[in-house]
């Protein structure tokens, strides 16, 4: 029988580099945490958000010029062969390439100086976590894809009540883009980039919401701040306007909406912490 930690990967420091950080994935949204103290970031995914658009490939001309290299390579001329597929066969587009959404950025204030930290993903549930100790404070951050809400979530706690103060903002590369307030939500949009020629096509839509277990939680513009709570939940949904590989005519806010509102329903709550705490029947299926 496997021990406790035997399906934990744990550190005693952040990530300081992407392929240290732990990853989360429900299929369709994905995230890497990094676990930073001061400042943490969850770095997005979504899995139809690609640069480019949908296009052809495939070069009119090569259907042309086949019996031409059939005949080259039968000749044990390859190299010619090569030649007349390289000026015919290609269109100048390789495929276009998958792009990330951004970031979540945490920002906590007052907490440079912390201790006993440890962050780890447990492999058998899913969840990353993230623990340090601020004086007496101890505060704990648990990570987790829920498959059947499309949302990313987190739950942000200490044992002292009213400890719970933090900002949450987007960072994203791309130059064209926009974040709002949206009712109760933080919304960032923008759309993926041209790519070899081709415009960008596919849209995305972010939203984040928080709720705070007291104290008070305030959206501005460009962020959200959560004071003086016991705990808070933080949950991220994403879409695009992707359909499939040549239509992109989806709602991206219509959908990235829906998650949202399924994502947080209170009744549930009690079920995805359960989950949270029993492992994944798959993942037990097989063991060596």
């Amino acid at each position: 029988m496997a021990k406790a930690d035997d399906l934990k990967l744990w550190y005693q420091q952040p990530a300081k580099v992407w392929t240290e950080a732990l990853p989360l994935g429900n299929s369709r949204l994905g995230a890497m945490v990094y676990g930073g103290v001061v400042n943490e970031q969850i770095q997005l995914n979504e899995e139809t958000v690609w640069g480019g658009g949908p296009h052809r490939n495939d070069s009119p001309k090569a259907f042309g010029v086949l019996p031409k290299v059939r005949e080259l390579i039968f000749a044990g001329r390859e190299k010619e062969a090569e030649k007349v597929m390289a000026d015919n066969f290609f269109t100048g587009q390789h495929g276009m390439p998958f792009q990330t959404i951004g970031s979540l950025m945490l920002e906590f204030d007052g907490h440079a100086d912390y201790s006993n930290y440890r962050r780890d993903l447990d492999l058998e549930r899913a969840v990353a976590s993230v623990r340090y100790k601020i004086g007496e404070v101890n505060y704990t951050r648990t990570i987790f894809t829920s498959l059947v809400d499309n949302a990313l979530i987190i739950r942000i706690e200490a044992d002292k009540p009213g400890a719970v103060n933090f900002t949450t903002r987007y960072s994203t590369p791309y130059k064209e883009y926009e974040i709002k307030k949206n009712g109760k939500n933080l919304l960032l949009s923008g759309h993926g980039s041209a790519h070899e020629g081709i415009p960008g096509a596919i849209r995305f839509e972010t939203r984040t919401q928080i709720k705070a277990e007291k104290g008070k939680v305030n959206v501005t513009n460009d962020c959200i701040e959560v004071k003086g709570a016991d705990a808070a939940v933080i949950y991220v949904t994403a879409a695009t306007n992707f359909v499939n590989y040549k239509d992109v005519s989806a709602n991206e806010t219509r959908r990235a909406t829906e998650f949202l509102a399924k994502s947080h329903e209170a009744s549930l709550m009690p079920r995805r912490l359960l989950l949270m705490k029993k492992p994944i029947k798959s993942f037990s299926d097989v063991s060596l």
